[in-house]
């Protein structure tokens, strides 16, 4: 796999869309440190970001929940905000400690 640009002027778009939805540390946009990952539903909403020291529990944890969203709700075309507290996981709101 080749590198690419994720931060900057030649930021690949796919990047762009993802930290334009859910911010970083401090409300930052841009990604810190490598293994930043994103988490998008099948509608290609991003539902959460972690930081590249977030437990494989903390990531576990959105994606069942995420699933258990798509299971009883239809996919929305538009990102839900997530209003639990802010965790090492950053769901659109809250502190991603990248």
């Amino acid at each position: 796999m080749a590198k690419v640009e994720v931060n900057g002027e030649h930021e690949l778009p796919l990047f762009s869309f993802l930290k334009s939805r859910i911010k970083g540390t401090l409300g930052q946009a841009s990604i810190k440190w490598n293994f930043t990952y994103f988490l998008v539903d099948r509608a290609g909403n991003p539902v959460a970001r972690f930081a590249p020291d977030s437990t494989l529990e903390e990531v576990e944890a959105q994606v069942v929940k995420m699933l258990r969203n798509t299971e009883t709700e239809p996919s929305s075309p538009t990102l839900q905000e997530d209003t639990s507290p802010p965790s090492r996981c950053d769901t659109g709101a809250g502190v991603d400690s990248a």
